[in-house]
């Protein structure tokens, strides 16, 4: 009841009035109060109410039975007339439009919600007919099989569409002939296989490709069965007889038959020669595995010569450090003597050119070390804090020379310990920040912020400088690649940074990611699992 919506169409405000007052005191939920068949209508159409009182005396061209046959054709909602009149002409047409309700005023209020809920109650009810019946149309319609229904006496009373396409007989036509007419089956006489169905109350199936000759002559392939048709005292009133096209299966398995018997002779010919195909394919399979073994002593020996050539790149790199430092100090030792200022330039120059050379060497140095295993770590518990701080100090000046606000944004109150080597943990850092720096801006801006996350520490270095392109961010850890800057040649180098980076990540059990938008900045992060010595 709290749930039902009413509309109330009443020309008399104050008899309306005080009818929204009854119904809400009922629970009723009054949606509206309307004064003329036009207002009803698209009141009904805008809100759908659960039910319509309708008076039926209303000003205007349309009166209230108009409204409400039209209400009930359009939307199908409920009205309950409410009238002082009761002449014969004005029930007659009130009959026309089939009301749910009829209450004479005045009238009681139990009257009036004992006629809301017979309304509500009849109208659904109705509901459940239609849909009742608009299933079962739709399913005799829409069934694969043929039906055909009869009285007692073998006579037709119902076909649906598929029978009529198997008999060939229209329904009309074929109402009130005998079944054997329609169905037209010369080995059964059905209309005793009816009346046996019905004196015995049991369905009988029939199946052993019975010809069904069609009204134009066409023959057809059928099995069907018989089920007698029982009335609610037991009686039984007919049969029903459900027919269906096996023509295409028939031909399907008198077609398989004949593909049997050629396959069983394709059967015996294919066995001679798969006798022949498996030998062959143990002498192929006999040449593959020599092959994969050649295959494997290859890979042995490309592995080796890579082994051979990463040691010899360490081995290079070293010697190739000890007197690049013998003429880095000596330019320095010669610059702090020489007070020619001529010189002093030619010795800037010679030092950092070295200076670059030198890092050039360190990474392929430490490269070489990391991908030939030779890389060794002392790993002893560290607090991250004291290794980001130093880091960010080293670098302070290389940011300052370039105007640029290096800052740290330390919230974390604790210590937060990892396990590491502190060098290797400071050139990562180092390494990272170097990079924020070098592709930023003069003025620019480059943070260090940690967070903690489910046992990691996430240290991540952002800045605003030019960013990465998107189709270059999945390569820029791989040797040797290098994104361009567009800060001029003074931003190059090896490649190797990142590679080495990611590498002593990793060799720390962590993860470093790098997220980029081209023209806005970059946020690198590093993951390094949080140590459980604190």
């Amino acid at each position: 009841m709290a749930d039902t919506r009413i509309l109330i169409v009443e020309d008399e405000i104050i008899v309306a009035r005080d009818l929204k007052n009854i119904l809400e005191a009922m629970g009723y939920v009054v949606i509206g109060m309307v004064a003329s068949g036009g207002e009803a209508i698209r009141c009904v159409a805008e809100t759908r109410p659960d039910l319509v009182l309708m008076d039926i005396m209303l000003g205007g061209s349309m009166d209230g039975i108009d409204a409400a046959d039209a209400i009930l054709a359009q939307y199908n909602v409920p009205v309950i007339y409410l009238t002082a009149y009761a002449d014969s002409v004005t029930l007659q047409r009130a009959k026309i439009t089939e009301p749910y309700g009829y209450l004479l005023k005045p009238f009681a209020e139990r009257e009036l919600e004992v006629a809301i809920e017979m309304g509500l109650y009849k109208h659904r009810m109705r509901n459940r007919l239609r849909e009742s019946e608009q299933w079962f149309a739709a399913t005799l319609k829409s069934i694969a099989d043929g039906v055909i229904a009869t009285n007692t006496e073998g006579k037709v009373k119902f076909m649906n569409p598929v029978a009529e396409y198997l008999t060939g007989w229209k329904e009309e036509d074929a109402i009130g002939k005998n079944v054997s007419e329609v169905l037209n089956i010369s080995i059964l006489n059905l209309h005793e296989g009816i009346s046996r169905a019905t004196d015995e109350g049991d369905s009988r199936y029939f199946e052993s490709r019975m010809i069904l000759i069609a009204r134009n002559g066409k023959e057809k392939y059928i099995d069907f069965s018989i089920a007698p048709i029982e009335e609610e005292d037991g009686e039984y009133t007919g049969g029903v007889l459900a027919i269906r096209d096996i023509t295409r299966r028939v031909q399907v398995e008198d077609e398989l038959r004949r593909h049997r018997d050629h396959l069983e002779e394709m059967v015996r010919d294919r066995t001679a020669e798969l006798t022949y195909t498996n030998d062959m394919l143990r002498l192929e399979v006999s040449e593959k595995e020599k092959a994969r073994e050649e295959l494997k002593q290859a890979k042995d020996r490309a592995e080796s010569a890579n082994r051979a050539k990463t040691e010899f790149l360490a081995n290079m790199s070293h010697e190739l450090r000890t007197p690049l430092n013998s003429i880095i100090g000596f330019s320095k030792l010669m610059k702090m003597q020489t007070t020619n200022d001529d010189f002093k330039i030619y010795l800037d120059n010679m030092l950092s050119s070295g200076l670059h050379l030198l890092n050039i060497i360190n990474d392929i140095l430490d490269l070489s070390k990391i991908e030939a295993g030779k890389m060794d770590y002392e790993k002893r518990p560290l607090n991250i804090r004291t290794i980001v701080f130093s880091c960010v100090s080293i670098m302070a000046v290389q940011a300052k020379e370039k105007k640029i606000n290096l800052d740290v944004a330390w919230s974390i109150s604790h210590d937060i310990m990892v396990c590491g080597e502190e060098k290797r943990l400071q050139q990562i850092f180092i390494n990272i920040i170097s990079n924020a720096i070098k592709f930023t801006a003069e003025n620019g801006h480059v943070m260090v912020r940690p967070r903690l996350w489910n046992g990691l520490i996430e240290v991540d270095v952002i800045d605003d400088g030019i960013g990465i392109k998107k189709e270059h961010l999945g390569y820029i850890f791989e040797k040797f690649s290098q994104v361009g800057s567009g800060l001029g040649r003074g931003n190059s180098g090896t490649g190797l940074g990142l590679t080495i980076t990611k590498r002593l990540v990793e060799a720390h059990n962590g993860k470093i990611r790098v997220e980029s938008s081209e023209g806005v900045g970059s946020t690198v992060t590093v993951a390094l699992p949080v140590s459980a010595v604190q």
